[in-house]
């Protein structure tokens, strides 16, 4: 098949998709049962739904580790997980192993696989694509297993479905069923205690940590990497208790191995040099710093919170605890750095430009200086304003912790007045509109030009490559 053929195909599944969200949206309403419904028939279709990704390695691993008799996939769809859960134990000649075989350093695979799902038309082809595997149509909220029943529960993609309200009821069932879960979202985890923020009608960012601990269980791994986030759980038979599962972490903080291709940190760090030596502002946990010292920089930071502070020494050189709009730290800082990162930093500050003057001074000769800005111009939040609205949020281009807000070129107004010219631009990806995205599957690279060619339509955030003006 011709690439042009499979580019529209793309694009026909791609509009396909937005259609049923559009459609079910505008209905209003939690109606998840209706939406995979009508989305079965075609959903195993769709491009890349049939791979294998890193949370499967990560799926292997824990099978190995829990050697579970009998495994339930809540949200199983059409039968992805259960057909590598299914695969994952053979013998040299692909028969199945024994309980005895399995507990001697082999590949484990449960005796039992079984797989809910709401939709009875993924539950059609998961017959199909997972043969072996014990069906059922259920609900996360009111699983129709006994208690016990299981040694491990499967989730992915299906707890960020969930509703504020009925999210205690959903770990309380996945509780009362397994003894032990392991779960992969695709929305950032919320950092705020308790909070839960609306991503549409159907998705839903939680604060996981803290609905976990209410429902007596513990986290026993955890780890997020760009929008996933990764946890598997202990159970204690679904109480009311609130045992500690560790100190919440800072606000700012992300626990990723290495930033995701295209995202902001990403296009940051690849305008720190090899061996730079840098002063980051705002540094917070360290995670900048963690991952520019592990390409050969040396960091110093500053950063105004003492616990964020605290954590980030193990990846800098020092770390001096102050308040960027104070002479004390630029001078504890002091100068002659090869790079001034500013990520996602200045527009927390009353005075943006004297920061950046600042900057300069602390530069030395040939150095540069790296900004990364929200876009409030971002097609996202025009539509917003439109609608009359402007809601501050706990992270993100509205976050209520932003004193100066910058589109594209009233960013560069303000590097001109701090004598600055812009050496590099990148814009980095946020949300797409559909036709974007269609633009994408049609002419790969497109959406790039979009993003290169109108940064303050498109760039979600932009990052600037800065040097002293001539």
């Amino acid at each position: 098949m011709s690439r042009s053929v499979l580019s529209r195909a793309g694009a026909v599944q791609a509009y396909g998709r937005a259609r049923r969200w559009l459609r079910f949206a505008l209905r209003g309403g939690y109606r998840p049962r209706a939406l995979w419904e009508t989305w079965g028939g075609s959903y195993s279709t769709e491009p890349g739904r049939k791979a294998t990704g890193p949370e499967h390695q990560l799926l292997g691993e824990v099978l190995d580790a829990t050697a579970p008799e009998t495994l339930v996939e809540v949200g199983c769809g059409f039968g992805r997980n259960l057909r590598f859960v299914l695969g994952h134990q053979r013998g040299p000649g692909g028969e199945q192993l024994g309980v005895a075989e399995r507990t001697e350093g082999k590949q484990r695979r449960p005796r039992v696989a079984v797989g809910i799902d709401l939709a009875v038309s993924m539950l059609r082809e998961a017959q199909t694509y997972a043969p072996g595997a014990c069906l059922a149509a259920g609900d996360i909220r009111a699983l129709p297993l006994a208690t016990g029943s299981a040694d491990l529960l499967l989730t992915h993609g299906v707890l960020m479905h969930v509703p504020p309200s009925d999210l205690q009821t959903a770990l309380r069932e996945v509780a009362r069923v397994a003894s032990c879960s392991f779960h992969v979202e695709e929305v950032r985890p919320v950092r705020r205690p308790g909070a839960s923020r609306k991503i549409n009608p159907y998705t839903f960012a939680h604060d996981y940590r803290e609905a976990v601990a209410r429902t007596g269980s513990e986290i026993t791994s955890w780890s997020v990497e760009g929008p996933l986030v990764r946890m598997t759980l202990r159970h204690r038979g679904g109480g009311s208790a609130s045992p500690a599962v560790g100190a919440p972490l800072p606000k700012y903080h992300t626990e990723a191995d290495a930033p995701r291709p295209g995202d902001a940190h990403d296009l940051v760090l690849g305008q720190v040099p090899r061996g730079s030596r840098v002063l980051e502002l705002g540094c917070a946990t360290g995670y900048l710093s963690r991952w520019m010292g592990e390409a050969g920089a040396t960091v110093v930071g500053i950063e105004i919170d003492a616990d964020s502070a605290k954590l980030a020494e193990q990846w800098c050189e020092r770390v001096i605890v102050g308040s960027l709009e104070g002479a004390e730290v630029w001078e504890e800082a002091g100068s002659g750095y090869d790079v001034v990162l500013a990520a996602a930093v200045i527009e927390h500050l009353r005075d943006p430009l004297e920061a950046l003057r600042r900057c300069r001074q602390a530069l030395a000769p040939g150095g540069r200086i790296i900004v990364n800005l929200p876009n409030v111009a971002h097609w996202q939040e025009r539509l917003l304003h439109l609608r009359g609205r402007f809601d501050y949020e706990d992270y993100g281009i509205r976050d209520r912790t932003h004193l100066k807000f910058f589109t594209y070129r009233s960013a560069l107004d303000l590097f001109r007045r701090g004598g600055l010219e812009v050496l590099g631009f990148a814009a980095a990806r946020g949300p797409v509109l559909m036709p974007v995205v269609v633009l994408g599957k049609l002419w790969p690279g497109g959406r790039a030009w979009l993003e290169g060619s109108f940064p303050n339509l498109f760039a979600h955030e932009m990052v600037f490559t800065l040097v002293p003006a001539r």
